[in-house]
């Protein structure tokens, strides 16, 4: 079993009520750095969930919500839009649409976008539903997604947050796979909705028979979906990198109205799933593997400064467990190769404090015998120093290092 196949489980769908969670703790604090884009078969409660939850953060800011397509916002307002983009072309966001109460032809979308880049305190929720059902749109999904743009003239303002709602491919719902570049500036999510969520949304429209039926026969024979989800096929990139590092250090904060939300919490399998949905499964389990060592690493830090001469202590708790981590060793392994990536890479070393940085982690890995270690390493460290892979500057420590890499 390889190390990745080792790290915690990423679900690979969310609830509904976790989808709000997600969009309450994750997506508005990077608001304007990344879009949401959530999936899954239809009548899940997807696009009423992302406006109940713009209902519920214009509360915690207390904020007047004003939902755009009936009225006006002005400063200190939360707004909420939606747009059905199933029948749409590209050039719809920019040719007139009628307005049937004024008997006239207005350019709606920019025309929103203008008066809201206008205002100087506006936040809010833009909604794109169905988005996946118009493949003409992903240039412009990804534009605004990049640029917060739209063509020459329309910017999006920083305090509103983009969340793109559809189905999969898969559930025969006419709808395209998302491009590259749309899902590279998007966190991805599956959404299935459970019992429990159906009940929440019905509330007292249930009958106490429906209720009670809803939540007592198993999951699978009362809402089939057909064949259970993948996480989504996200691939990682220097962007979403950045962006997730922003993420993953956001801590609990109060919001206007009083109320405590909480921050990023690498044990809440839902959190994983978002993260997995920004980076993809792999780099997320990867940057997963360095959390949770920070009391445990105090020990080892010491012993890195002199890898030779602590030799017989680093193998005691490398390659005999000394300290009992059991199944999380070749995490804890792992946290330790990062934590000696970035005293290399550090900022500000000179050349002779980079060279023994390197030649310490080399001497590391060497002790305890670990080659895929020294390779990941090797590989990290090339990303920002490559004249690293020079002898003349890296020292004798190169082994298996190739020029491919």
């Amino acid at each position: 079993m390889t190390r990745i196949e080792t790290r915690p489980d990423i679900p690979p769908a969310v609830s509904v009520k976790q989808y709000i969670d997600i969009l309450k703790r994750v997506l508005w604090p990077v608001r304007s750095k990344l879009m949401g884009l959530a999936l899954g078969p239809p009548g899940q409660g997807k696009t009423q969930a992302t406006e109940q939850f713009s209902v519920q953060q214009a509360e915690r800011s207390n904020r007047r919500w004003v939902n755009i397509r009936h009225g006006r916002a002005q400063d200190g307002d939360h707004i909420f839009l939606r747009v059905n983009c199933s029948g749409m072309a590209r050039e719809d966001f920019f040719m007139p649409w009628l307005n049937q109460s004024a008997q006239s032809f207005q350019m709606y979308i920019v025309e929103t976008l203008k008066y809201l880049a206008e205002l100087d305190d506006i936040e809010g929720v833009i909604l794109f539903d169905e988005a996946p059902k118009n493949i003409d749109l992903n240039a412009i999904y990804a534009e605004i997604g990049h640029e917060r743009t739209l063509g020459w003239n329309w910017s999006l303002h920083s305090g509103i947050l983009i969340v793109m709602t559809g189905n999969r491919v898969e559930d025969n719902a006419g709808a395209y796979e998302m491009t590259a570049d749309v899902q590279d500036r998007s966190l991805v999510l599956n959404v299935l909705g459970t019992a429990q969520d159906f009940v929440d949304h019905m509330g007292t429209r249930l009958s106490p028979l429906f209720r009670t039926a809803c939540l007592f026969f198993p999951e699978k024979e009362l809402f089939d979906f057909g064949s259970p989800p993948s996480l989504p096929s996200q691939t990682n990139s220097f962007r979403s990198t950045e962006v997730l590092n922003e993420i993953v250090a956001i801590k609990d904060w109060t919001a206007e109205n009083g109320e405590v939300v909480k921050g990023w919490n690498w044990s809440e399998g839902h959190l994983r799933t978002a993260g997995a949905g920004v980076v993809g499964r792999t780099a997320f389990q990867t940057f997963s593997a360095t959390q949770g060592f920070t009391g445990d690493m105090s020990v080892v830090i010491p012993l890195l400064e002199d890898p030779s001469g602590n030799a017989d202590e680093i193998r005691n708790i490398f390659m005999e467990d000394s300290m009992g981590m059991g199944k999380a060793l070749e995490d804890f392994k792992f946290a330790a190769m990062a934590l000696m990536v970035g005293r290399v890479v550090e900022d500000g070393l000179t050349k002779d404090q980079r060279r023994t940085a390197w030649s310490n982690a080399h001497e590391f890995m060497s002790i305890i015998c670990d080659n895929e270690m020294t390779e990941t390493f090797q590989r990290m460290v090339f990303l920002t120093h490559p004249e690293l892979k020079n002898t003349a500057e890296a020292g004798v420590h190169r082994a298996g290092v190739g020029d491919n890499y």
